[in-house]
């Protein structure tokens, strides 16, 4: 599952942690990333398996809003 997101994403500017995420979320991941949705606690950390602050789901649902034109 590893190989889905390294063929998705340059492997220099992928999150250093990515092989720490469930193998089944790595599609949904890569493709997060790759909308801009998602972009890690920051360039080198993905953080798969820490908690999300108000913040960063508040970041997380208005780049979801905006990638949609809702926002």
């Amino acid at each position: 599952m590893v190989i889905c997101y390294i063929q998705i994403t340059d492997i220099e500017k992928g999150p250093s942690d990515a092989t720490e995420s469930a193998s089944w979320a790595m599609s949904g991941i890569a493709d997060s990333i790759q909308a801009g949705i998602v972009s890690g606690r920051d360039e080198a950390t993905l953080a798969p398996k820490a908690f999300m602050t108000r913040a960063e789901v508040a970041k997380l649902v208005q780049q979801l809003l905006r990638k949609s034109d809702l926002l």
